[in-house]
């Protein structure tokens, strides 16, 4: 027999600048008993819950409550959000604290009506109208890290083109770093798969870009364009002043991108104990 405990808690968002002095209510239903599963017994592990079909759910929750209300900032805290323990199989050493970016994704983990959470085993009864705070903020690490994609894939492909590989390989293992850090522990593999995919990317875009400059320097009269093969009759200083202006346009980009970036913050968590 395995038997559940939790106790409720109170969730603050984690930006108190915008929030002052303002909790925000979530729910830890008291559960008195869960069942071992099957699967459990046979000694193999259930599988986790997929993280493409979390961020659907999320999304799916959030525009069915689209038309409620969010918490105000005037101190009142009626509203309560779904935040239940997680459960020992998940590989999760921290919980995400709800934030207030992105604020109407926190309508997918509010609680409209107590039938929406089984008195059974305490879980909500239809994930895809309501949703934990953890599954809302994991789609928030996912969304405040794309502004920061371009600026990764533009920085590859400038590196390459000048075959600064050295500092290209620096660059790569920066990036994995940040991933890894701002990304949940079972998304990881995300972060990881999203570093690939940058390289590939800026692979294709260095590509296009030499393309674009033999298509577009190369004159009807039979002069050469910037990057033919005679170096003397060529311009390829202006490809490289080309790839500065790109520099610079990207550490501008990358500067305001950064500026509005905002680190995830996790709080204590409960797991459901087992006696």
């Amino acid at each position: 027999m395995v038997t559940l405990t939790a106790m409720p808690t109170a969730v603050v968002e984690s930006d108190p600048a915008a929030f002052p002095s303002r909790s925000i209510n979530s729910i830890q239903p008291p559960i008195k008993e869960r069942k071992t599963s099957t699967a459990s017994s046979t000694g193999t592990t259930p599988p986790l819950r997929s993280v493409v079909s979390s961020i659907a759910q999320v999304l799916v929750a959030a525009y069915k409550k689209r038309r409620l209300q969010l918490p105000s900032a005037d101190g009142v805290a009626d509203t309560v959000f779904y935040d239940p323990p997680l459960e020992e199989k998940i590989a999760i050493v921290s919980k995400l604290a709800l934030s207030s970016q992105f604020r109407p994704l926190n309508k997918a983990a509010i609680i409209e009506d107590a039938n929406e959470i089984s008195s059974a085993d305490g879980c909500c009864k239809n994930p895809w109208r309501l949703c934990s705070i953890q599954q809302v903020e994991e789609l928030k690490c996912l969304v405040n890290i794309v502004p920061i994609w371009p600026s990764a894939i533009i920085s590859e492909h400038l590196l390459s083109s000048c075959n600064d590989f050295s500092r290209f390989n620096f660059v790569v293992l920066g990036f994995m770093e940040f991933y890894n850090k701002q990304f949940p522990e079972h998304m990881r593999s995300v972060g990881n798969s999203l570093i690939f995919l940058t390289v590939s990317v800026a692979i294709y875009v260095s590509s296009l870009v030499v393309t674009l400059v033999h298509c577009c320097t190369r004159k009807d009269d039979g002069h050469p364009d910037w990057l033919t093969d005679d170096i003397n009759a060529g311009k390829l200083d202006y490809f490289y002043f080309l790839i500065a202006g790109m520099g610079s346009v990207n550490f501008i980009y990358f500067m305001f991108a950064a500026s509005r970036y905002r680190y995830k913050t996790t709080r204590p968590m409960e797991k459901w104990k087992q006696n």
